[in-house]
């Protein structure tokens, strides 16, 4: 989980709802927490421009734990595959949960 403000990136196959500038409270699954974030940045990007130091954004230590993990929920990794980021800041704390 992003609490200790370490995760500041997260990719998508599909489009997410989010706008660059908004800020929406951090979820674990479908259930919120106490914390909100500040979305930075929307972009695309292909797997395979995928950066060791974008992994560890992600929360990974290293790009073949991230590719290892992506594979267990998608299914496959290709370099080609074109996928959202959200960058984003933890805020802390929200009041209205």
């Amino acid at each position: 989980m992003n609490i200790a403000g370490t995760k500041t990136q997260t990719r998508r196959l599909t489009r997410p709802s989010v706008k660059e500038g908004g800020n929406y409270i951090l979820r674990t699954g479908n259930k919120p927490t106490d914390s909100s974030i500040t979305v930075t940045s929307v972009y695309t990007q292909m797997l395979g421009d995928m950066s060791p130091e974008e992994a560890i954004a992600e929360g990974f230590s290293t790009l073949d734990e991230f590719r290892e993990t992506w594979v267990g929920i998608y299914g496959s990794w290709s370099l080609e595959q074109i996928v959202y980021v959200v960058e984003f800041r933890l805020e802390g704390v929200h009041r209205n949960v």
